[in-house]
């Protein structure tokens, strides 16, 4: 498993696909596609749809949290 904090969101992904990890915490701000493109990917394949994945990021604006549900996080 990809821990560390510069890994881009396609290593994450390749080592993660095909394991059901307990928790994820992932950067909304991460090298390549953000957190947002990159929950969106997780949730397509069957080993991570259902995976706790939890936004850490320093955002902070109003509506925020709201768009980070949105898009897949299962909390801000």
């Amino acid at each position: 498993m990809v821990t560390d904090d510069s890994a881009s969101n396609g290593e994450f992904l390749a080592t993660t696909v095909g394991r059901t990890p307990d928790l994820v915490r992932l950067d909304i701000q991460i090298p390549g596609a953000d957190g947002y493109a990159t929950v969106a990917a997780m949730r397509e394949h069957p080993t991570l749809a259902e995976a706790p994945i939890f936004a850490i990021t320093a955002y902070a604006m109003e509506g925020d949290p709201q768009k980070g549900l949105d898009a897949g996080f299962t909390d801000y």
